[in-house]
């Protein structure tokens, strides 16, 4: 599981383009001597409360291998109202 920050409305956070995924999409975790690849299965973006209610899905560590990339979104001007959810398997 990734969880990094967005800073859309300042440019410059690991994840501002998360929310730019779509089901299919490929996305790459370089090492330093390696690389691994994941083929995007969902992106949900889903309130607070939502994440709270399947957080045992979300960050379940059992069954088949899976990435799951977090980020904040829908700014309202003094904080994050809901959380961009992203899943992906290996390529």
């Amino acid at each position: 599981m990734l969880v990094g920050h967005t800073v859309r409305n300042r440019n410059g956070g690991v994840f501002d383009n998360i929310g730019d995924l779509s089901t299919g999409d490929v996305v790459e975790i370089a090492g330093s001597d390696s690389a691994l690849s994941y083929r995007v299965k969902s992106v949900d973006v889903l309130s607070k409360d939502q994440v709270a209610r399947n957080a045992e899905k979300i960050f379940a560590q059992s069954g088949d291998g899976r990435l799951v990339i977090i980020t904040c979104d829908d700014w309202d001007g003094a904080s994050w109202r809901s959380n961009i959810v992203t899943v992906a398997t290996p390529a």
